[in-house]
């Protein structure tokens, strides 16, 4: 399998899909223009190796932004201060354990609209418009998505307000970050889609 370069395509992403493939779970990568990306890896996996790439401790930013936004479940993720990965419900599992989340770069969105007539009356769809032009739907209501959305907003300032605090260094001060200490948010349980009141 071919390595994804998070280097080259993390600037253009739109959003990472969680999709069956024959293997089983895999994730679509989708960019601002051209065909989506492919990988048999889980969305999540694919989200650990971003983190791994900006540096960023998931388990230690979980616990600052979760206590930040009152959040446990469903906890956008700064990866760098000016790039947030949003997670949301784009699917419903065939299994348990499959899971249901993509993850949206705030930046990108454009707006955010109810669907009318979709989904049947006990699924509700929200449409995320991006900047260029392309959409996702997704399984939640519309009042559930912005509520999200703000919580991302304030992630957003607090990342960007701990990257411009002075304090020892930590990493090499071109690490790909951003800023020569590292930033440290996450998300926890985010297969455990069981737990989170979205999926219910």
């Amino acid at each position: 399998m071919v390595p994804i370069d998070f280097g080259r395509i993390w600037p253009a992403l739109l959003y990472l899909l969680p999709v069956y493939t024959r293997e089983g779970n895999g994730t679509e990568i989708i960019l601002e223009q051209g065909e989506p990306l492919n990988t048999s890896f889980k969305t999540m996996t694919v989200v650990r190796q971003m983190a791994r790439y900006f540096t960023v401790d998931l388990q230690a930013a979980h616990r600052k932004y979760a206590a930040e936004c009152c959040r446990r479940y469903s906890l956008p993720l700064p990866l760098r201060p000016d790039f947030i990965l949003v997670p949301v419900r784009a699917r419903s599992a065939q299994v348990r354990d499959d899971g249901t989340r993509a993850f949206v770069v705030l930046s990108k969105i454009d707006q955010v609209v109810a669907v009318k007539g979709a989904g049947g009356k006990r699924q509700p769809v929200t449409r995320l418009i991006f900047t260029c032009g392309r959409h996702l739907d997704l399984l939640q209501h519309l009042t559930s998505v912005n509520i999200l959305l703000t919580a991302a907003r304030l992630i957003e300032m607090l990342a960007l307000a701990f990257a411009a605090r002075p304090g020892p260094t930590c990493g090499r001060e071109d690490a790909p970050g951003g800023c020569p200490y590292r930033l440290r948010p996450v998300l926890a349980d985010e297969d455990d889609d069981s737990r989170d009141p979205d999926n219910n």
